[in-house]
């Protein structure tokens, strides 16, 4: 079955894929579905919803949002952001910083640089409603702070000297974002926080970190099929987001280029009624098993037959053993992969 575009009227939900790798800014196109992530409640159980311009043009670097009410980008100190706002008078759409440098560059477009120091500032784009996106910045700590391996106390280890394959998405990342005891709550999109990914390896805080956009576009998607579906679920339980070069070692032995080390995969399960740390009978027999886990994968290979732009990668599935239960692992290596 050929790929297609739900028309923009049903839009209901999407979260642009910005990313660096390196210096560079990759992006990916508009997602949009049907389903209903207005009805999606978030964290503090206000419902997520998407503003409703008439003709929707935010641009961030040239590239198209679609403004779900929360997006992250990740950038190195003293980067800048350029945002494009067109669609609607200039004069009616409301851009304001809460830190950084904000400076209008032309009836339509504005120029930010967020604040130099590790952490996140938000920009916020409200439309002529008064809806509001807001695209949240995390400065990074850059790759050249690494010293033998570590950042202060936390050891990150070293990335494969050469990407795999040559593919750039395997090159070591441009750097990682710091987080602490008092950040770890922050969102990175509306239903995830940013210490949902941290590495489980031991210590204390801060820790590091780094993710792929497009990791969170298609755990989003993933939720809002579900909920669509009929499932009342709030979030996944990530049981492995990011791991560092130092713990995947540990974790998977000589496995050099695990995309969990890139920010770019997360091991998941449905974890909420009851919460108890182990998988949710989402089929309705009585039992929680593969059964489970392949409501999420069959969805993955529906929405990457079906729907254009959504982030393509792998979809493994683990069975339960003595000390967890089942998962699926998800990732967005760019080609799809099964196991």
């Amino acid at each position: 079955m050929s790929r297609s575009r739900v028309p923009p009227l049903l839009m209901a939900a999407a979260l642009t894929a910005v990313a660096l790798v390196t210096s560079s800014r990759v992006h990916r196109g508009p997602i949009a579905t049907e389903s209903a992530v207005a009805a999606l409640p978030g964290p503090d159980g206000v419902p997520v919803g998407v503003a409703e311009w008439s003709d929707p043009e935010v641009r961030v670097d040239g590239h198209r949002l679609l403004r779900l009410p929360l997006e992250s980008v990740f950038v190195l100190p003293g980067e800048s952001i350029d945002v494009d706002v067109g669609g609607e008078p200039a004069e009616e759409v409301d851009v304001q910083a809460d830190a950084g440098l904000l400076t209008r560059v032309s009836d339509a477009r504005w120029n930010w640089t967020p604040p130099p120091a590790p952490g996140h500032a938000d920009l916020r784009v409200a439309g002529p409603d008064g809806t509001e996106f807001t695209l949240r910045a995390w400065t990074l700590v850059p790759r050249t702070d690494i010293e033998d391996g570590r950042l202060g106390d936390f050891r990150v280890g070293r990335y494969p000297a050469t990407p795999l394959g040559g593919n750039p998405i395997y090159l070591p990342p441009p750097g990682l974002v710091r987080v602490t005891e008092e950040n770890r709550d922050v969102l990175v999109s509306p239903h995830f926080a940013i210490g949902h990914f941290v590495s489980k390896q031991p210590g204390g805080h801060p820790k590091y970190l780094i993710l792929r956009p497009e990791l969170l576009l298609k755990l989003e998607l993933l939720l809002e099929a579900l909920v669509d579906r009929g499932h009342p679920v709030e979030s996944f339980h990530v049981m492995s987001g990011y791991r560092t070069p130092f713990y995947n070692v540990q974790v998977l032995g000589n496995v050099q280029y695990s995309r969990h080390q890139w920010g770019g995969a997360a091991d998941i399960f449905v974890d909420e009624r009851p919460k108890n740390g182990l998988m949710d009978d989402l089929d309705g027999d009585g039992q929680v098993g593969l059964s489970d886990i392949a409501v999420i994968t069959e969805l993955v290979d529906s929405l990457e037959r079906e729907l254009d732009g959504f982030p393509i990668g792998g979809a493994g599935v683990y069975k339960a053993n003595a000390v967890r239960g089942p998962f699926v692992h998800i990732d967005v290596r760019g080609v799809p992969a099964r196991w």
